[in-house]
């Protein structure tokens, strides 16, 4: 039923809007790219001799190309771009203008604009911190036009590309509040653009440059977006919703009329139109996503739209703002934001030879609307302990350094006695830890600081002889951590394909703290991450730690746990080999579950530790296969599963079975990952 009243109420509204007889009819449209998902922002260079776009494929970091302007040959990848999809060719089309976001040692996110030069693909930052976006460049001018976001409101700006200078030219107001791609007259007397209206509407203005004189060329309920000029001046391209879908439009400045250009079902946006006059670029939209488009420049086949009903008579506002009672202000809380948003139940399931240990666990959490608080706690009841545990963390990102705090406390199993009587005891294990992290991002690498007091308590839960050697045992000391991470991954890719990671980490227990004992820990690992033929990938870890805990995940995997309890030295090799994704993007009928893809990955370990025995050296391979499926669940929480099944290739090796939950609490700056393991068969 709400479909068939959707489908009436879109009818109704284009029938609303109905355009006079085609003829003659619009000029077919041909399709010159074959890419898909988002090919967007086409721009001719002054010479008419090549085209600039950019685009995203979901597989690879978004990215300007360019091509000749007839695509005789395959479009190339000019350099990365970390947002926006506008651009503007410079003086001479020697170089491209362009937004894009970066982040600043604070983790705040500003859109500024950037210059490429073609011929050195040197990028140079023109503006800093000055949330700009929608650049356009006048040669007539030797300026760029752009706009400046604020709370609730955008200003018109001209933007010296020489220092950087700024001028205010339109201020955004309630009258008109929000400012979209200004683009410049030929003789750059004239800036157009669009820009929303007191009741919402979305229409196109012209800005007389010299005497700021503003005028409002489209009135309509619909949206007109993306403006651009006729060679001559004579014509503004748009796109406009008006029908019900989107499709270009021009408006002639000769006698104010309006005419449509294409007749496309899915959509036709972002429109550029030849130097020569010849004609048209645009980004039309398949179910395979957005591709560009050609079409001739012929006004003789545009369809006229009748006036009386695309020009609709709206009350003008009102001269001031209507007073409006607001409350008074109130400093930011965050506690209404901070309730938990999702629950995520399982139940983890490890048989062991006499027994099986069993966690019932939940987990949950949230941040803030700012982002400048998060938390993820994980109560739950294991079976074995015979009694409840759990995790917490949370970080605060209101300061700079950002500060963290977590806690744990869980229950181990631990073997001891003789060969021919072995015995097992479980251990009561609790951590704290307090740290401060000095990160500086940005959407290219990360890298940072982490300085931390860490403290660790086992505390064996049943009353065992001395010969036992299963004694409490507590750590107490500083930590510091040093980090750099260029790693990316994307959503249609077999998880992280690019880029590399380094991590350094000590740790150094005290018994002037209250240690049991004065210890050092150090950790230091790196990741190389490749992209393989057919959407592929690889991956090759490489380890070291000294005096290791079972959670550097430093030991080959397919081999006892107790193999390597107690190890002093040990190091690992690990690489991955990544199929290309299946990719499902299906729902299971209305339940809050999503299927994004699949993969499968195949690993080999290579490890070398120190014996705790003799000290001798213990040299183990072992492999295994990876099933890998990423779902979404509660629409908005990326959560991947992962089956493995390793194998020890050494006399002492076993199988091993276990099933891994990986997720994700937030995400870009304010991202956190956890992964729990739900079952294991050892």
């Amino acid at each position: 039923r709400l479909w068939d009243e959707w489908r009436e109420h879109l009818a109704a509204g284009t029938n609303a809007t109905s355009i006079s007889a085609p003829e003659p009819a619009p000029s077919p449209s041909e399709r010159i790219t074959h890419t898909g998902e988002f090919t967007y922002g086409a721009r001719f260079s002054p010479s008419g001799e090549t085209i600039a776009f950019s685009h995203a494929d979901g597989k690879s970091y978004p990215a300007i190309f360019l091509a000749d302007s007839r695509f005789l040959r395959a479009p190339e990848a000019l350099a990365p771009r970390n947002s926006g999809s506008t651009l503007t060719w410079g003086r001479d089309g020697a170089s491209l203008i362009f937004a894009q976001q970066e982040i600043n040692f604070r983790s705040e996110i500003s859109s500024d604009l950037y210059r490429r030069d073609l011929a050195t693909g040197r990028l140079e930052r023109l503006t800093l911190n000055r949330h700009l976006r929608y650049p356009d460049y006048s040669p007539a001018r030797n300026a760029i036009a752009a706009t400046r976001s604020r709370p609730n409101r955008s200003d018109l700006v001209l933007i010296d590309p020489a220092g950087g200078r700024e001028e205010t030219l339109l201020a955004g107001d309630p009258a008109l509040p929000l400012i979209f791609e200004p683009r410049f007259s030929p003789d750059g007397e004239y800036l157009a653009f669009s820009a929303t209206d007191a009741a919402g509407n979305l229409d196109l203005h012209l800005l007389h440059l010299d005497s700021r004189r503003r005028t409002r060329i489209t009135r309509h309920p619909g949206d007109d977006i993306s403006p651009v000029w006729s060679p001559d001046g004579q014509f503004l391209l748009f796109a406009s919703n008006r029908d019900g879908r989107y499709n270009l439009y021009s408006y002639s400045r000769v006698d104010s009329s309006l005419r449509r250009i294409t007749d496309t079902s899915a959509g036709a946006f972002s429109p550029d139109v030849s130097p020569d006059g010849s004609r048209i670029i645009y980004s039309g939209y398949r179910s395979s996503g957005f591709d560009l488009y050609t079409i001739p420049f012929a006004p003789e086949c545009w369809v006229p739209v009748s006036t009386a009903e695309a020009i609709v008579d709206l009350p003008s506002p009102p001269a001031g703002p209507a007073p409006v009672e607001t409350a008074a202000p109130v400093p930011y809380s965050p506690l209404s934001t901070l309730l938990p948003r999702f629950w995520i139940p399982y139940l983890t399931w490890s048989p062991a030879d006499d027994d099986i240990e069993t966690r019932l666990g939940l987990i949950t959490g949230s941040r803030d609307a700012l982002g400048r608080h998060l938390y993820i706690v994980n109560p739950f009841y294991h079976t074995g302990g015979e009694r409840p545990g759990g995790w917490a963390f949370y970080e605060n990102r209101s300061f700079y350094p950002r500060i963290s705090l977590s806690a744990s406390q869980d229950y181990l199993s631990r073997a001891w006695g003789m060969e021919d009587a072995p015995s097992t005891s479980w251990i009561e294990s609790r951590t704290a830890s307090v740290g401060l992290t000095l990160p500086f991002p940005s959407f290219r690498k990360t890298y940072g600081i982490s300085l931390g007091f860490r403290g660790e308590w086992e505390t064996p839960l049943d009353d065992l002889p001395e010969e036992s050697g299963l004694r409490p045992v507590t750590l107490i000391g500083p930590q510091v951590t040093g980090f750099l991470d260029s790693s990316r991954a994307f959503p249609l890719t077999p998880g992280t394909v690019e880029g590399f990671t380094l991590l350094f980490s000590s740790h150094h227990y005290l018994a002037a703290l209250g240690s049991t004992q004065n210890l050092d820990r150090y950790r230091a690992e790196g990741s190389l991450f490749l992209r393989l033929p057919g959407n592929g990938g690889a991956a090759l870890r490489g380890g070291a730690g000294y005096h290791p805990s079972a959670s550097f995940d430093l030991f080959p995997r397919g081999y006892p746990e107790s193999l390597f309890s107690g190890t002093e030295r040990a190091g690992l090799l690990r690489l991955t080999l990544k199929s290309p994704p299946c990719i499902i993007e299906r729902g299971i009928r209305t339940l809050p579950v999503y299927l994004n893809l699949a993969y499968l990955s195949v690993f080999g370990d290579s490890g070398l530790s120190e014996s705790p025995a003799d000290g001798s050296l213990l040299f183990r391979n072992g492999m295994g296969i990876s099933l890998v499926l990423r779902t979404t669940l509660g629409y908005v929480i990326p959560v991947s599963w992962e089956v493995t099944a390793a194998r020890g290739l050494d006399p002492d090796g076993e199988t091993q079975f276990y099933v891994t939950m990986n997720y994700q609490l937030g995400s870009g700056l304010h991202e956190h990952r956890r992964s729990q393991e739900i079952l294991s068969r050892r």
